[in-house]
């Protein structure tokens, strides 16, 4: 169970480090345009895992899903800011240590107590391949 939640945070430290590579980039735009699209494969490859996951909790307790709530919108709102040209990835590198904090702080320790591990199995087998 912790080995999920433990590859999830593995993949915040990658995107922090594609995005301060972006942002330190300013001798190639070609690196630059593929550090880009690196980081929207990654971010959108992180979400859908992340999303199988969140689908997989039961219960009720208001908090807990407005946060899911939160973080869907949050998914999709980065999405599309890697597709916009104008993108300020310092903006952008802020934002995401605000979202990866509720999710490491609040919202991954709650799946963990309230999912079942066949269900983080599943979602393991699919993020490991």
């Amino acid at each position: 169970m912790e080995q999920l939640f433990a590859i999830f945070i593995d993949e915040h430290v990658k995107i922090n480090n594609l995005i301060n590579e972006i942002i330190n980039e300013n001798n190639s735009l070609n690196r630059r345009n593929s550090l880009k699209k690196q980081l929207y494969l990654l971010l959108k490859k992180h979400f859908d895992e992340e999303e199988l996951l969140y689908k997989k909790y039961r219960f009720e307790i208001q908090n807990v899903i407005m946060t899911l709530q939160r973080m869907y919108k949050e998914h999709e709102f980065l999405i599309t800011k890697m597709n916009d040209a104008d993108t300020n990835f310092h903006e952008l590198y802020k934002f995401l240590k605000i979202h990866e904090h509720i999710e490491e702080k609040v919202l991954y320790p709650e799946l963990a107590r309230s999912v079942s591990s066949e269900d983080i199995s599943s979602v393991m087998r699919v993020v490991v391949g």
